[in-house]
């Protein structure tokens, strides 16, 4: 037991002995705790730039996260000695997790009590209720607010929201920042959009109807569009919402943006609001959401329960149900604002993301890869042809495995994550993963006409993406896409949060979500000849680009 007012930290071996303290003989570092004021931090996260002493004064040390006068300082948690990620916050310090997977902290032994839980190995969840003033005029369309309230639903109802952070009410994303994959055109349109939105909302109800007459026109304009009052602001703070979350996973503490356009759900008036809903109470997520202002920065990895969906949406134009490409404004954040050199988008919507591929189409610092129905070009939007591999120095980057036909199920989606996806993450080395989390794949869903399973499709993919690309030491955001039918829903997005807190607290290894199929090279699995078909034609494509895949085509069986 340490004296009083002095705090021990265990080391969790002789080469972690964390912020570059000399003491590499010794179990422990003591470090007095007189020096600091009665306002200390609850928490120091020290990084590996403290200097190598321990009478180093407080004032110096690299803090993480503050609490407004605390009774005590009650932990010290020291970072390992890994490079650090850049960040456009200065002074503050991004340490990469360590990648055993297991999260141990070396936390230290206070007499004052327990340590308090952290959340710097939890897993994330983002959800904002705004996205409920999103809905076409006869609330009968798929793309509707009751696809987010069912997964809500779920998941209180299995108590998973008890072993996730909760995150909610981001800013809504600002214009400057979607500039970085959308054009001053279609911004501006965006912004008119709203504009009028909001003259919708508070002018009378003639002014209300001619207003919404127009954005109705506009959204005929594009392909498989719909528009309210509120669905650019939707968009905006959907967007912000998946910005939030990457901030955490990636280790940016505070704010990043100013709240220019924030537009709580208080604001806007009853006349503008869907029905209510029944699944589930605001208080229920409210009882679990953490201020964002004051919460613990940094997690392990992330969902973010956001509509409309994004991957649809190109350069210049909305499209496919899409207003903002939200993943695409995240990776290009993560590059630009984080400091982050490379970023991997997983794409598993039923439907190809082109709003995404054009967007990364020369860039090689993102590696765009999506597995998509095709049908030789008759599914909708028809682009994603294997052929399609980018230009100038992002050709190669641009990965499509492109199904043509349906009723592709696990095993040729497990396939294809072994054969093509681990082998190229694993040489593209990405620190950051982003997945176009679509569940239009699933068993039954009227758009998809595929045959993915909750636990051992879906949960299996992202249990994979996390455990099997070492770069990303476990970074991994979800961003809802598509998914239509509701009874599967919530269970699909389960088993993907179940790969995710597996994983962000230690789990037991993957046998416990993978099957012993899973735990095989694959070479005797049977899959769809059509599936392997696919896989042959794009490792062959992409050999020329990625010397891991020369030999992965062999050994496929066909049904």
């Amino acid at each position: 037991m340490a004296a009083s007012g002095e705090i021990i930290l265990e080391r969790e071996s002789p080469n972690t002995c964390a912020g570059g303290i000399e003491a590499a003989t010794r179990n422990s570092c003591k470090i007095k705790l007189d020096a600091f004021p009665p306002a200390c931090p609850r928490v120091l996260h020290i990084s590996p730039s403290v200097a190598t002493s321990t009478t180093q004064a407080p004032a110096h040390l690299d803090v993480a996260e503050k609490c407004a006068n605390p009774p005590a300082l009650q932990r010290l948690h020291l970072l390992p000695d890994r490079p650090t990620i850049r960040s456009c916050q200065v002074g503050i310090k991004r340490p990469r997790s360590p990648s055993s997977g297991h999260g141990q902290d070396a936390w230290a032994t206070v007499t004052s009590g327990a340590p308090v839980k952290s959340s710097y190995w939890e897993t994330g969840l983002y959800y904002d209720a705004v996205h409920r003033l999103h809905y076409h005029p006869d609330r009968k369309h798929p793309e509707r607010p009751e696809r987010v309230e069912t997964i809500l639903a779920h998941l209180a109802s299995r108590g998973v929201l008890d072993k996730l952070t909760v995150l909610g009410q981001a800013n809504a994303v600002e214009y400057s920042v979607m500039a970085g994959v959308h054009n001053r055109h279609y911004l501006r349109r965006l912004r008119r959009w709203e504009n009028r939105g909001a003259a919708a909302v508070e002018g009378s109800q003639q002014d209300r109807d001619q207003l919404l007459t127009k954005l109705q026109e506009e959204a005929e304009q594009f392909d498989s569009v719909y528009l309210n009052a509120s669905s650019v602001t939707c968009a905006r703070r959907a967007t912000g919402g998946l910005l939030l979350l990457v901030d955490r996973v990636v280790g940016t503490v505070g704010p990043t943006r100013s709240p220019e356009g924030v537009c709580p759900v208080s604001t806007l008036s009853e006349t503008a609001r869907p029905h209510t809903f029944n699944k589930v109470s605001d208080s229920t997520i409210h009882k679990h959401s953490t201020d964002v202002s004051h919460s613990s920065p940094r997690l392990r990895n992330g969902l973010a329960l956001i509509r409309p969906p994004g991957h649809h949406a190109e350069s210049h134009s909305a499209r496919g149900f899409c207003l903002v490409n939200s993943v695409a404004v995240a990776a290009k954040h993560a590059r630009e604002h984080l400091g982050l050199s490379k970023v991997l988008i997983c794409d598993w919507d039923v439907h190809h993301g082109q709003g995404t591929q054009e967007m990364f189409w020369n860039d090689p610092s993102v590696l765009y890869f999506s597995v998509h129905r095709h049908d030789h070009g008759r599914f909708w939007p028809g682009s994603g042809s294997p052929e399609r591999v980018g230009e100038g120095k992002g050709e190669g980057y641009t990965i499509n495995v492109a199904w043509n036909q349906g009723g592709m199920g696990d095993a040729e989606y497990r396939q294809v994550w072994k054969k093509i996806l681990l082998p190229v993450a694993r040489a593209f080395a990405p620190e950051l993963i982003l997945v176009s989390a679509g569940f239009d794949g699933a068993q039954g869903d009227p758009m998809g006409g595929c045959e993915i399973t909750p636990r051992a499709g879906f949960g299996t993919m992202a249990r994979m993406l996390v455990e099997g690309v070492p770069s990303a030491e476990g970074r991994v955001v979800l961003a809802l896409e598509g998914g239509y039918r509701l009874s599967i829903l919530g269970e699909c997005v389960e088993a993907c949060l179940e790969a995710l807190t597996g994983a962000s607290k230690g789990g037991g290894g993957a046998k416990d979500l993978l099957g012993e199929d899973d735990l095989r090279d694959g070479t005797d699995v049977v899959i769809l000849e059509d599936a392997a078909e696919a896989i042959e034609k794009t490792i062959a494509v992409h050999g020329k680009y990625w010397s891991c895949l020369e030999k992965e085509g062999n050994g496929l069986k066909k049904n």
